[in-house]
């Protein structure tokens, strides 16, 4: 809201960071909604990202069976026991006819040549149906997705092997449920071919150089050595920043870890501060209310001024400090 009214100049001296890379989806769509030039830095635009770039391919292939490079991306992924060869033979079969591949890859057992696949061919093909049909018998968007992430076997692929990785890109999957809701508030009839048209108008907006004069974002911890004119911390709401394992944590070395990060955060800016928190807050899809971080409580009274900003839907408390 702030930037909104500051938009056509000088806007590479703003700088917003955050936590964790799943906080930048919905700062991009309000950047996205507004018209504002951004540009993440040491990390990937949640739509580029690989994990996203999957799932809304699935949306797509669900939308539109004739969309043969989504059905590419993810006809084994996650694996299903159709390799390359396999779905090579497949395509050609395909483009012999001049059909879709996924006519042929729904009806395998009128080819000869994927006769040892039949079945692995048809289970994919069966999910994509099934999934189509709850969207034919009325389930809403929202929970649609969460039947996708979970029917597709995605989810399961992420959380069988445990790494810092898997956990973030998992969250990010999580994340995207949020663009329906926020897709939802702004359309009076929504569906699944308008939300996958708006993220088509999103993501074919111009990927802007350095040089250009952009709103940077990237998360605090990318941030060192860095310092601008104008900086946002956003999400200082304790079980965001500090994050609910530090709170919850024996460990005081953890806490005093995330207060060095804040820290870090703090001293980026050289003129102007603001920290926000949201009353009310969509993660993951879910709404939900955390109290404001105990780091803005931490920072001298004579150095803070509070400021309450009214939207549509709720209200923001941002802490300006100076």
């Amino acid at each position: 809201q702030i930037l909104a009214g500051t938009r056509g100049s000088g806007m590479k001296d703003y700088a917003i960071l955050y936590r964790t890379n799943a906080q930048s989806n919905a700062l991009e769509y309000a950047m996205k909604r507004n018209g504002i030039p951004y540009r993440v830095i040491g990390g990937t635009r949640f739509f580029d990202r690989a994990e996203i770039k999957d799932m809304l391919s699935y949306l797509c292939v669900i939308n539109n069976r004739s969309d043969n490079l989504r059905l590419h991306r993810i006809i084994n992924n996650p694996p299903r026991g159709l390799g390359p060869k396999t779905i090579e033979m497949a395509d050609r079969l395909a483009q012999a006819e001049g059909k879709p591949l996924y006519c042929v890859i729904s009806a395998p057992y009128a080819y000869a040549p994927l006769e040892k696949n039949t079945e692995k061919f048809l289970e994919f093909a069966g999910m994509i149906e099934d999934l189509d049909g709850l969207l034919k018998n009325g389930m809403s968007l929202p929970e649609f997705y969460d039947q996708v992430v979970e029917r597709t076997g995605y989810a399961d692929m992420l959380t069988a092997k445990d790494t810092e990785e898997n956990k973030t890109r998992l969250e990010n999957v999580r994340e995207l449920k949020s663009s329906i809701h926020s897709y939802m508030e702004n359309t009076e009839e929504p569906t699944l071919a308008g939300f996958l048209e708006e993220i088509a108008l999103y993501t074919d907006i111009e990927q802007y150089n350095a040089s250009d004069d952009a709103v940077v974002m990237m998360t605090m911890h990318s941030a060192k050595g860095l310092e601008f004119p104008k900086v946002y911390l956003v999400g200082m709401e304790d079980g965001l920043f500090p994050g609910m394992m530090s709170i919850m944590s024996d460990d005081k070395t953890e806490m005093e870890e995330e207060r060095r990060l804040c820290y870090v955060g703090i001293t980026r800016a050289k003129e102007m501060l603001y920290m926000t928190s949201a009353e009310v807050r969509r993660v993951f899809g879910r709404t939900v209310s955390y109290p404001q971080s105990d780091f803005i409580a931490e920072i001298k009274p004579n150095l803070r001024e509070y400021v309450v900003m009214e939207t549509k839907r709720s209200a923001i408390d941002a802490t300006r400090a100076m």
